[in-house]
């Protein structure tokens, strides 16, 4: 066992400034330099390796240096390689081996760097090397571990392709003898590590703060707004040894939730949890969370084990970089004090059983244990009490109310416990704790969680708390929309009341009354209407405003004045409610979903950079978003080709006037940070599909296609790209927002390229993908992604035979 006796081992602490480097720790095989190459490309950071470093600075291998000059010298020379790579004044990302570590922990932690260490499952590292055994390979990993474990601010778990079944994005369906499947074409091998590059950019985004690369996840609205912040939220009680378990279905598992309580119990935290490889069972798990799920992740010890067994647990879950930690109040004020101040980026929920310390609610006691997790640095503090009758719930109510008067910080979760207590768990209003959906976990009579979210919240519909809601396609021609069926299998996933339907007419003024009734939840705007339907709109979102159109209408019954993206952030705070509209707000998610798409198939080789092209053809209103997205990706030359040159012309001009970064009007209030934009973007105008690519200028690798396309005929009609405009040597993206036919001769051209590394993409791949933010504003709820995916698959097959259409609600045309 590591010995925590001196406080100062806990090198928790987050680089600071701008000149620290990112340090990548691990035995050989564990993807260091594959995870190097992604961070050093995002962030543009020169990538160095000591064990070439230290080839170059003496001229022969470590091997043949250490036979020669012996293991002294070998360290000394050691030492001072790394002592010049730590001491560069120049940041870069630096990769270690483990070995390097040996007797020069000192000289590491001397520094301000920020330092990784990479652990794997064995079996991956085997299938990397194709040399050692199993067991050779675990004991190259235990000795790893005793030398970097502990030592170091952070671990990742290097979760193997073939490590988890479930996946985050759409880019996962493979199909036999080049057949589509599911409005998919076959994985290409270029992709493979593309879940490999999201685990870790997401894991690095909340240690890098604002230097951080985009993660997958920032785009999406509820990401505005912390957690602890929003109404009626709720985290899926998730024991770590179900978790452990094969074949567990982490996204089913976790629909209508808002975040995973990853709850290490007495099987997890008996006397041998604390062995290294217990240790990376946790690590293999968070990991697992994190590629299957976009939702926050809570860590939470239960059990009571010695100090130090504590101590070292509640540490190797800080270096997993979880968005919360659940710490025991009843721990000493000197331990609890040394976990926050280790916290980093993670926000701490002080955590109390008060059934054996205090006689009730109305108990001063409660009080004085919520100042004390004030006192001590707790972000959040949860207070809970096994209920005796159903009084408690009252009482329990009149003691958040209490903290809702005062508006008190930090944030107060309270509840009662057991089948009693179930009324107090449904309205507690900050992350309540609800069972996982789909999985059969034992529990006892005061075990948390007796509902599952869509049980919660169906009872606060049924006691009037939240209301049901209805929501429309509009448009003048949408009756193939597959929205309907997506949004509704969501809400029904979710327990939510709510109907989507379909209206459409000649006339917006036609549609406008909708966006007044009482009932009204919110409103997808399509073709024509995008454009029209913004001079009825009291308020635009900043996106919404540079791109010009808006596809999602929003009712807001609580008007404050606020805009500039404050609005936004206000109204995703509560749960959406009936009542008369004050006021209509406009939002775009055309520039989410082709975004998400677009990120989802990049292949790491063609990760953006300053030299990155792309390419838009059409100047509609998709146009429009599509350009903003790719510069929201950080592309700096933008080309677009249309039919109409005037209209193509028109579009360059709007962008090219908006002077980025400050965003639309010289703020960049409720942008978020665009993108590392040094130098402003450009878009360019090809004039003909017949001319070539500017010579001065890359081939792209991104393409985004938004005129409307038929199924392949085999005639002059068939649209295809010049296939000269398709020369970058590693190939790229196309993104086809035609979703009725997978025979597109566009999407056909694409297959013909994969073997030169281009992915095809359709908007079977995009109405999901803006469809999840268009939920989360709807609802304020996280999008149930996995099954609004296969909700829109399964019945695009249904609606094939009807004319090929951009769908409705993701597009326009110009």
């Amino acid at each position: 066992m590591m010995e925590y006796g001196k406080r100062e081992t806990w090198h928790n602490s987050r680089a600071s400034g701008n000149d620290f480097s990112i340090v990548l720790l691990g035995i050989r095989g564990v993807g260091k330099s594959t995870l190097g190459v992604f961070i050093s490309a995002a962030m543009n950071l020169q990538l160095v390796d000591t064990t070439s470093h230290f080839e170059r600075d003496t001229g022969m291998s470590i091997a043949v240096y250490r036979k020669r000059h012996g293991i002294d010298d070998y360290r000394r020379q050691l030492r001072e390689t790394l002592h010049s790579l730590l001491a560069s004044p120049r940041r870069c990302v630096i990769t270690c081996d483990s070995s390097h570590v040996h007797g020069n922990i000192s000289l590491l932690k001397e520094t301000s760097h920020l330092f990784i260490h990479i652990v794997r499952d064995a079996e991956g590292i085997q299938e990397h090397l194709k040399t050692l055994s199993i067991a050779k390979i675990h004991e190259m990993l235990e000795l790893g571990v005793s030398l970097c474990r502990g030592c170091f601010s952070f671990e990742f778990f290097n979760l193997s392709e073939n490590s988890s079944s479930s996946i985050g994005y759409p880019l996962t369906t493979t199909a036999k003898d080049n057949e589509c499947v599911n409005g998919h074409y076959p994985r290409t091998p270029f992709l493979t590590l593309k879940r490999v590059e999201r685990d870790f950019v997401s894991f690095m985004q909340p240690l890098l703060g604002q230097e951080a690369p985009f993660s997958f996840e920032s785009i999406a609205p509820l990401s505005t707004v912390a957690l602890e912040d929003r109404l009626f939220t709720y985290a899926v009680w998730a024991p770590l040894s179900m978790l452990r378990a094969s074949g567990v279905d982490i996204e089913r598992m976790a629909i209508g939730a808002d975040a995973v309580e990853v709850v290490l119990d007495g099987s997890d935290t008996s006397s041998h949890s604390i062995e290294s490889r217990s240790l990376s069972d946790l690590s293999r798990t968070v990991a697992r969370i994190r590629r299957c799920t976009f939702l926050p992740i809570i860590l939470n010890i239960t059990t009571v084990p010695a100090d130090d067994d504590y101590l070292e647990q509640m540490h190797h879950c800080l270096s997993l970089s979880p968005d919360y930690i659940s710490i025991d109040l009843t721990r000493s004020d000197k331990d609890i004090e040394t976990i926050v101040g280790a916290r980093n980026s993670t926000k701490v929920i002080g955590h109390m059983d008060l059934s054996e310390f205090a006689s009730d609610w109305c108990d001063p006691k409660c009080m004085e244990v919520y100042e004390r997790g004030k006192i001590l640095g707790c972000q959040i503090i949860r207070l809970v009490r096994c209920a005796s009758s159903m009084n408690d719930n009252y009482d329990v109510e009149s003691f958040r109310s209490k903290f809702r008067r005062l508006k008190a910080n930090p944030p107060l979760i309270a509840y009662n416990l057991g089948r009693l207590g179930r009324l107090s768990i449904c309205h507690n209003t900050i992350l309540s704790p609800v069972l996982p959906r789909g999985v059969e976990i034992s529990l006892t009579e005061s075990a948390v969680g007796t509902l599952q979210v869509q049980e919660t919240t169906m009872a606060l519909q049924s006691s009037f708390v939240l209301d049901s809601l209805d929501f429309y396609g509009i448009g003048r021609d949408i009756s193939y929309s597959l929205s309907p069926i997506m949004q509704n299998g969501a809400f029904r996933a979710c327990g939510l009341a709510h109907n989507y339907k379909l209206r459409q007419a000649e006339n917006l003024d036609h549609l406008l009354p909708l966006l007044h009734e009482v009932t009204f939840g919110g409103a997808s705007v399509s073709l024509p209407y995008k454009t029209q339907i913004v001079g009825f709109l009291d308020d635009l979102s900043p996106h919404a405003k540079v791109i010009g159109a808006v596809n999602t209408v929003i009712p807001l019954r609580d008007d404050k004045g606020q805009t500039d993206g404050r609005q936004q952030r206000e109204f995703l705070r509560g749960p959406a409610r009936q009542g008369p509209v004050l006021s209509l707000y406009g939002e775009n998610t055309d520039w989410i979903g082709i975004q998400a798409c677009l990120r989802h198939g990049l292949s790491p080789v063609n990760a953006v950079n300053s030299n990155t092209r792309a390419l838009v053809v059409g100047a509609g209103g998709m146009a429009r978003a599509a350009v903003y997205s790719l510069i929201r990706l950080g592309v700096k030359g933008i080309f677009v080709q249309n039919r109409t040159s005037s209209k193509a012309h028109e579009l360059a001009q709007h962008y090219n006037d908006i002077p980025f970064p400050n965003g639309y009007s010289g703020s960049s209030e409720g942008l978020g940070r665009l993108c590392d934009l040094h130098i402003q973007p450009t878009v360019h105008v090809i004039e003909s599909l017949e001319n070539s690519w500017p010579s001065s200028h890359k081939f792209p690798s991104i393409v985004v296609c938004c005129i409307p396309t038929m199924q392949k005929t085999g005639s002059d009609d068939d649209f295809t790209l010049p296939l000269s405009w398709l020369g970058n040597p590693t190939g790229g993206v196309i993104l086809e927002l035609s979703y009725k036919h997978q025979t597109t001769a566009l999407m056909e051209q694409v297959r013909a390229e994969e073997y030169r590394g281009w992915v095809g993409m359709s908007g079977l791949d995009l109405l999901p993908e803006q469809g999840f933010a268009q939920f989360e504003l709807f609802t304020r709820r996280r999008a149930p992604r996995q099954l609004m995916r296969m909700e829109v698959h399964k019945n695009s097959v249904l609606k094939s035979s009807r004319v090929d259409a951009v769908d409705p609600a993701v597009s326009a045309h110009g």
